[in-house]
C-alpha cells in the first residue's frame, strides 16, 4: 500500500465545538451536543407523539445539530439550481 499524506481537512462539529480541539475537549469532558430540534429546521409539534408505536409520528424532540445557517448551501458549486436546492433536505 502506498503511503499518503493528509495535508489539510475541513470539518463541521455539533454543539459549541468550533474546531477539532474543542470537539475533542467536549468528548473528553463527557459533554453532549444534544439539544431541542431547532424550529427553523423542523416543526416537531406537527409530528410529535409520545407513543413510539403511533404511525406517522415521532417520539423525539431533540437531536445533534450543526450550528450555522443551513440555507447557506452553495448550490451553483454543485450545479444545482436554486429551485432544486429549495426542495432538498439539508441531509442530502
Amino acid at each position: 500500500m502506498e503511503p499518503i499524506a493528509i495535508i489539510g481537512m475541513d470539518l463541521k462539529f455539533p454543539g459549541d465545538a468550533t474546531n477539532a480541539e474543542s470537539f475533542w475537549d467536549m468528548l473528553m469532558e463527557g459533554r453532549s451536543a444534544l439539544r431541542e430540534i431547532p424550529t427553523d429546521r423542523f416543526n416537531v409539534s406537527a409530528f410529535y407523539h409520545p407513543d413510539p408505536e403511533r404511525a406517522g409520528s415521532l417520539n423525539v424532540t431533540k437531536g445533534h445539530f450543526l450550528n450555522g445557517d443551513i440555507a447557506a448551501f452553495d448550490a451553483p458549486f454543485f450545479s444545482i439550481t436554486p429551485a432544486e436546492a429549495a426542495g432538498m433536505d439539508p441531509q442530502q
